[in-house]
């Protein structure tokens, strides 16, 4: 009888310590389902057609550079909305060790998103992100956030695509969209 016991009293500690984690992730999904809406929210107010698919937005762009068209993906986390826009080109093997140089000068003039670039594979595009604490993000802020990765990626696209493509040297084809950028 008094291993019974122990044991319902053991179950009960058991469920017991799991309401904190229960009430944890719970107030995890509401926050996501907030930025969903407020996400959504956005895109609609701008008019963008997208698809919503495991908190997670597609858009697919035009672009004026060389680089043609990107999709841009809105990653909605607990913690986090993240956009990143990706050319449809990828990287040729033998001028990924171009592009990485060229990435690496163009993030040091860049502020709001950053360059990024799987040498594996080849991918590569440009990523902005905002820490969600305990205020969610207005609409200037998640404009900021939408628009910097398309305009990084718009800035640079030549001089990526000439990199990336062409082989370019990465040194003159940085000071040539730096030089573009001042005009």
């Amino acid at each position: 009888m008094m291993r019974k016991w122990a044991l319902l009293f053991l179950a009960f500690l058991l469920a017991f310590a799991a309401l904190p984690v229960l009430a944890q992730e719970e107030a995890r999904q509401e926050t996501v389902r907030q930025l969903n809406a407020l996400v959504e929210e956005y895109l609609d107010a701008k008019e963008y057609i997208y698809d919503f698919e495991d908190d997670v937005f597609t858009l697919d762009f035009e672009m004026e550079s060389s680089l043609a068209s990107c999709t841009v993906k809105v990653y909605v986390y607990y913690d986090m909305v993240s956009v990143t826009a990706i050319p449809v080109m990828r990287v040729p093997e033998a001028n990924r060790d171009a592009l990485a140089k060229f990435i690496a000068l163009a993030n040091n003039e860049v502020f709001y998103s950053y360059f990024r670039m799987d040498y594996g594979n080849g991918w590569f595009g440009t990523r902005s992100a905002q820490l969600v604490e305990s205020v969610l993000p207005g609409m200037e802020e998640l404009d900021v956030l939408f628009h910097m990765p398309l305009n990084d990626l718009e800035d640079f696209g030549d001089a990526i695509a000439q990199v990336a493509l062409a082989g370019a040297d990465p040194q003159e084809a940085f000071i040539a969209a730096m030089a573009k950028l001042e005009e």
